[in-house]
């Protein structure tokens, strides 16, 4: 993953490159469609830039407005995911303990008891309900002290981005000690008196309900969350949560809410705990139970193929952190990111305010993301990305034998991002990026219409159709 950059796709090549295929619409002969006629069609030319180019030699093939910044979305996390295993290692694990802060002698701690989260951003309910039955099984009874829930290292922020809509499960918090990707559930069905609301915090094999999240139906407008110190409450109109249901919610306390479920799971074990305190101190303790989570390298080919926001966050600070930096936010870490791309793989300036992409405001061109994609093919970065599928002029699946595309979307309302590879036929490798953003169409979005702004599904149809036209055409040029 960690070949040094390839010198044949510099900024003066990609400039040179689109020089070569001269203005963006010079139609090429052969089966392939004209560039000219791909974007009159869907009509997002203006906003658009695209770059294409050979990963073997980095020569450009084609690239259109290829030097003009578009936000990536989720495309921005293949860099994230080399930005992780070049600071921190594809065996890298996040660690999680649970600690006695205080003798322990006959299976009772004369002290506190420590919920130490490490970052983990895969930690879950059946997780901690392991936990708390390893530290049964060996031995433990009782508590005298609190139950901390450590929240390190730091920050803890209450949610990735403010321009989302409040249930946006996939804007979640992030803390050292995170929890079923720091969201609840909330399930609904009729009740004798109304809607009849439930949340908890499920696993396959455990679920814990909680005290300090609730729900509650409320007299019209869109669900919206009151936070109070120690208490979270959602309000529902009656309407959104009619006859049976469920959803997803973020939750703003992360590391309140894995201690009151591990609390509920200790219960549900036979241990009583008091209700848990957090704190970001530093504490050592005796370890009575260890977890690591899964190694960095698969922990990553999941986050780009599942788009997990809090993965890409996560790792992206402790990446940061392992560089000798002290993050503060995730704009301060998105800077450190850009400056190791800009010197490892020789990249122009970029404007990285995360690591997940769920923001406007990060900038990137698609001929530097071309350019990163040549220099990461050797390393392995092909292998992993999601196969996405062909599909004809019809939106129809169709498969080119030998062909085949590996690449990551990426999607905000009126954005729409898609880089990759298109692989075949033989040996043949193209890297390639499409940004396509309307930035003004974004701005304008109304408050009150962030869940569903108009237009917004119609962008998004048209530049996925424009994607499919460009991969066609680049593959009949052979």
């Amino acid at each position: 993953m960690n070949a040094a950059p390839r010198p044949g796709l510099t900024r003066r090549a990609v400039l040179a490159g689109a020089a070569a295929v001269g203005l963006c619409g010079r139609t090429w002969a052969g089966a392939a469609e004209g560039i000219d006629a791909i974007l009159a069609r869907s009509r997002l030319g203006a906003v658009t830039g695209f770059a294409v180019a050979d990963a073997a030699s980095g020569a450009v093939i084609e690239a259109c407005q290829g030097d003009m910044d578009r936000p990536p979305a989720s495309a921005i996390k293949i860099l994230t995911a080399l930005y992780a295993l070049d600071r921190l290692g594809a065996g890298h694990r996040f660690e999680t303990r649970l600690a006695a802060l205080g003798s322990v002698a006959g299976g009772r701690v004369g002290g506190d008891l420590a919920l130490v989260g490490g970052g983990d951003p895969l930690l879950d309910t059946d997780a901690l309900g392991d936990m708390v039955a390893e530290a049964r099984a060996g031995g433990l009874v009782a508590v005298d002290g609190r139950l901390l829930a450590v929240a390190a290292p730091p920050p803890d922020l209450a949610e990735i981005e403010p321009d989302q809509p409040a249930t946006a499960a996939y804007n979640p918090a992030i803390s050292g000690l995170n929890l079923n990707f720091n969201r609840v559930f909330l399930a609904w069905e009729p009740g004798k008196a109304g809607p009849a609301l439930r949340l908890s915090a499920p696993g396959n094999r455990f679920e814990a309900t909680l005290a300090s999240i609730g729900a509650e139906v409320a007299d019209g407008g869109p669900p919206r969350l009151a936070v109070t110190p120690g208490r979270e409450v959602w309000s529902f109109a009656a309407r959104s949560v009619a006859g049976a249901g469920s959803i997803w919610l973020p939750v703003r306390a992360p590391a309140r809410y894995a201690g009151e479920t591990m609390r509920a799971l200790a219960e549900q074990a036979g241990l009583a705990l008091p209700a848990p305190e957090v704190t970001a101190a530093t504490v050592a303790g005796e370890t009575l139970v260890r977890r690591e989570s899964q190694p960095l390298g698969p922990m990553l080919v999941d986050m780009l193929r599942y788009s997990t926001n809090l993965t890409a966050e996560v790792v992206g600070l402790a990446a940061t952190r392992a560089g000798g930096g002290a993050p503060v936010g995730l704009a301060e870490s998105g800077t450190a990111m850009a400056d190791w791309a800009r010197a490892r793989y020789g990249l122009g300036p970029l404007a990285l305010v995360n690591h997940s992409g769920l923001t406007a405001r990060t900038a990137i061109s698609a001929a530097q993301m071309a350019r990163l994609l040549v220099a990461a093919a050797p390393g392995g970065l092909p292998a992993m990305l999601k196969e996405r599928p062909l599909r004809d002029g019809d939106g129809n699946p169709m498969e080119i034998p030998g062909v085949r595309v590996v690449a990551k979307t990426g999607t905000l309302d009126f954005v729409s991002a898609l880089a990759g590879y298109v692989e075949g036929p033989g040996e043949r490798r193209r890297a390639f990026a499409i940004f396509a953003a309307d930035l003004d169409a974004r701005a304008a979005i109304a408050p009150e219409a962030r869940d569903d702004p108009p237009g917004a599904g119609a962008f998004a149809r048209r530049a996925r159709a424009q994607e499919q036209a460009l991969i066609r055409r680049w593959i009949a040029l052979g």
